[in-house]
């Protein structure tokens, strides 16, 4: 994935939003998994589930398709707790590189200011355009509610997403990638408000 969803999934990461990872048996998605739970804060556990969160399925449909059949019978309510939805696969069909080819926020179940239930549809937050070998940015379409899954305001959200996007930039140009080189270098990263995110 490029810095700018990188950035946005640490963020989401960080408040407790789960992740779920989708695509073909050997593509990575345990390690990718892995990786992105050790952005997690230490001792805030996530909500339980009974759905995995390694799924064998090419698209958001398909994935919904799979945990709805046997043996795990998900209600609709029920896949609205998959959080962040990464689909891998081939970039250029079969033979091409792996890599993310589609990002979704999955909403969860809401209440309106009446207190109805809304079940709104799953959203957008990145695709793979192959043509222009890049991501098609659409997370800021909803960032009022991931900010507000964050806990703060939409500007302060952005802001600080563009702060990490930049560091992982930064770490990447500067040949910062081996496991525990990277791990050091997120530990001491501080945000926009002057925090760090844990010690490093």
């Amino acid at each position: 994935m490029d810095a700018g969803l990188a950035a946005l999934l640490w963020q989401l990461v960080e408040a407790s939003l789960p992740v779920t990872v989708a695509g073909p048996r050997g593509s990575g998605r345990r390690m990718l998994l892995a990786a992105l739970n050790e952005l997690r804060p230490v001792g805030v556990p996530l909500p339980p589930s009974r759905l995995p969160a390694i799924v064998e399925a090419g698209s958001l449909v398909e994935l919904g398709e799979r945990l709805a059949a046997p043996p795990f019978l998900a209600s609709d309510d029920e896949l609205r707790t998959l959080g962040a939805v990464l689909i891998l696969g081939a970039a250029a069909g079969a033979a091409g590189p792996v890599r993310v080819l589609a990002a979704h926020y999955v909403r969860p179940l809401e209440l309106d200011g009446h207190g109805h239930v809304q079940r709104r549809p799953p959203a957008v937050l990145a695709a793979w355009d192959p043509a222009a070998g890049a991501f098609d940015d659409y997370a800021w379409g909803i960032l009022p509610e991931l900010a507000a899954r964050a806990g703060i305001e939409a500007p302060a959200f952005e802001t600080e997403r563009h702060r990490r996007a930049a560091y992982l930039g930064d770490l990447v140009h500067s040949g910062v990638t081996g496991p525990d080189a990277a791990r050091r270098a997120l530990a001491g990263y501080v945000t926009a408000a002057g925090g760090r995110i844990r010690e490093p």
